[in-house]
């Protein structure tokens, strides 16, 4: 077809909108569908495998808990924040509440100022 002749060709945009758009929004809902197809086929395929999934799941929550466990009775007040920037430390110490650096090779000093009130 010749270019001058395109213009009689061309639908108008309120008419092509609708007719040309609903041609990927059905595909995608096939897509979609498929997937589901799909993945349901593999999860029925390897339905003998739930046991040995939900055995793991366990081993790693009681891994979890023991590591939690582990940690609170080695800081049973807490572990305090710190910051590195460089060489230095920066940390909070829990019984005085106060904010300490730590430069290499030398004794921690505060940075804020001893306070009555927690």
């Amino acid at each position: 077809m010749r270019s001058e002749r395109l213009g009689e060709t061309l639908l108008p945009k309120k008419l092509a909108l609708p007719v040309f758009c609903s041609d990927p929004l059905s595909s995608n809902a096939y897509a979609t569908e498929e997937i589901l197809l799909g993945l349901s086929l593999g999860g029925l395929a390897l339905l003998h495998l739930t046991s040995w999934v939900g055995l793991a799941v366990i081993v790693l929550l009681a891994v979890v808990v023991a590591s939690y466990r582990q940690t609170c009775s080695a800081y049973p007040d807490g572990g305090g924040a710190y910051a590195v920037f460089g060489d230095t430390v920066f940390f909070s110490h829990f019984p005085d509440q106060r904010l300490y650096r730590a430069d290499p090779g030398a004794q921690p000093r505060p940075l804020t100022q001893n306070s009555s009130t927690r």
